[in-house]
């Protein structure tokens, strides 16, 4: 029998996004940051979608001291 593993974008927003990735046997939900190229891996929703908020917040904080500084 042969494993099938969905991933499923969920939310996109500032350079980061959240995906679910689902098989028969669990389920777990992936945040990842483009601005900074990291990747979480948590077995709840609600701790992705906490993580998810505050790294939009950062990559939002980050865009707005570039446009002030008048981009790098």
């Amino acid at each position: 029998m042969a494993v099938v593993d969905i991933k499923r974008l969920l939310k996109q927003e500032e350079g980061v996004q959240l995906f679910q990735r689902s098989s028969f046997a669990e389920e777990v939900f992936l945040i990842r940051s483009l601005r900074t190229r990291e990747t979480w891996e948590v077995a709840t929703e609600a701790e992705a979608t906490q993580i998810y908020d505050k790294e939009v917040v950062k990559s939002r904080n980050c865009s707005t001291v570039q446009k002030k500084l008048g981009g790098f």
